[in-house]
């Protein structure tokens, strides 16, 4: 899964996942995964990098991903002050924002929040 993002350059920077895979076939001992559809939980993916053909999935078989993931997209913008270097020669634009009245506003700032 993650791979599959990677590719498509929109990698995941965070995650707190837990991937279940409900199958139609009920197994003895095993946890209800959705009483109402009488599915059984059958297995609990750990490794988020292993290819889905791997797990001999069941036909009618429930993919069901848990938690929370955030992709680079949605990663708030970085201010040039956190990775500033002074001895550095790059050269940084700056900006005024007269509605907050403040200056020396980077670029990255100005763009996302200013």
């Amino acid at each position: 899964m993650e791979k599959v993002f990677e590719a498509k350059g929109n990698p995941i920077t965070f995650k707190q996942v837990k991937i279940e895979v409900c199958g139609p076939l009920a197994i003895q001992g095993m946890q209800q995964c959705d009483p109402a559809q009488n599915m059984t939980l059958n297995m609990e993916i750990t490794d988020l990098n292993q290819p889905w053909q791997k797990l001999n999935l069941v036909n009618g078989s429930t993919i069901n991903v848990l938690g929370e993931f955030l992709f680079k997209s949605e990663k708030p913008a970085e201010c040039m002050t956190l990775t500033y270097d002074k001895s550095s020669d790059k050269t940084y634009n700056y900006f005024s924002c007269k509605k907050c009245g403040i200056n020396w506003v980077c670029e990255t700032c100005k763009d996302s929040c200013h």
